[in-house]
Formats: C-alpha cells, sequence, structure tokens
C-alpha cells in the first residue's frame, strides 16, 4: 500500500544529519515504533540534502517498508 496522499507532515519521520560516505547521499529505516528515521549524509551541500531528503520521502510514500510488500523483513 502507497501513500502518495500523504503529505510531509503526515509522514512522521525524524531527519538526522550523519557523516556518510561520499556515494551515501541518505537512506531511511522503519523506527522502532511509529514513524521513519531519515538520515542524511551531513556533507551534502544545502541543496543536495533537500533533494536527497525529498528521494527518500517518496521510498516512504511508494510503500516501501510495508511488511506485506517486503515479508521477509518482517520483524519476529
Amino acid at each position: 500500500m502507497a501513500f502518495p496522499h500523504m503529505s510531509e507532515a503526515e509522514l512522521n519521520y525524524r531527519l538526522l544529519l550523519a557523516d556518510l560516505p561520499g556515494q551515501v547521499h541518505g537512506f531511511t529505516v522503519k523506527g522502532p515504533e511509529e514513524g521513519y528515521l531519515i538520515f542524511i549524509n551531513s556533507r551534502l551541500s544545502p541543496s543536495s540534502r533537500r533533494e536527497a531528503l525529498t528521494y527518500e520521502m517518496e521510498h516512504i510514500r511508494a510503500g516501501y517498508f510495508q511488511a506485506e510488500r517486503y515479508p521477509h523483513q518482517q520483524r519476529k
């Protein structure tokens, strides 16, 4: 199930800047409870950070973290 209709505020995410390897712009993980943790490379320029954040939010909207879509990633 994708969430294309969700606004940025409804996505329930926490943004974290991290010193990541140069080729990694960002990544997202499902939070320990509700929501998502989005890590963005602190080495990026402000405009590249915005692009990386937009890209990661699209992963959430597309439903990439839904258990029914990826059953092998379900928590036990």
